[in-house]
């Protein structure tokens, strides 16, 4: 009786030795299945945070494309823009202390081009330097011809003043449709 009882404890421990190894296999298993899952899913979010960094890297240069197209767009002049600057080159005028008046305008079809007439008074010194901004604007000129004449004009207390006057053409290159 006492082998029965020892053979059967002995059966129950080889029987729950091998449920437990069994166990210990299926829990082995299921922790490698998770893990492939985990490296999937790991690799799938590393996927997708490169994904977001090239987007954002992307956002970033098209923000400063746009900056330098913004930039770059307003050497040139447009159709639409012709009064705007028509405008800038008389206020270039007032900066310096001379009148300028746009005498003419005139645009080209081909190649396109605006060809514009001005007309400006003041001391020799401002109109110089109304020249060198006009020649330094941000925009593609080209000075066809320019006359520059000395005038004279007494003032009250009969005391000669001279008066300069200038006649400029100027081609803008920059000109777009």
């Amino acid at each position: 009786m006492k082998t029965d009882n020892l053979n059967k404890y002995l059966l129950s421990a080889i029987a729950f030795l091998l449920v437990s190894i069994g166990f210990v296999l299926f829990l082995y298993r299921q922790i490698s299945i998770n893990i492939k899952v985990t490296d999937q899913i790991e690799a799938q979010w590393a996927s997708e945070i490169e994904t977001q960094e090239k987007i954002k890297e992307l956002e970033l240069s098209v923000s400063q494309i746009l900056e330098e197209r913004t930039s770059f767009e307003s050497h040139f002049v447009r159709n639409s823009d012709i009064v705007t600057f028509l405008d800038t080159i008389e206020q270039l005028a007032t900066n310096v202390s001379a009148k300028a008046i746009i005498s003419t305008v005139d645009t080209a079809q081909d190649p396109p081009s605006l060809l514009v007439g001005i007309r400006a008074s003041g001391s020799f010194e401002a109109l110089y330097k109304f020249m060198m901004l006009i020649e330094n604007a941000p925009y593609e000129l080209e000075i066809e011809s320019f006359d520059l004449r000395k005038e004279g004009s007494v003032s009250d207390s009969d005391t000669f003043k001279p008066e300069w006057s200038v006649t400029l053409r100027v081609n803008v290159l920059s000109f777009s449709k």
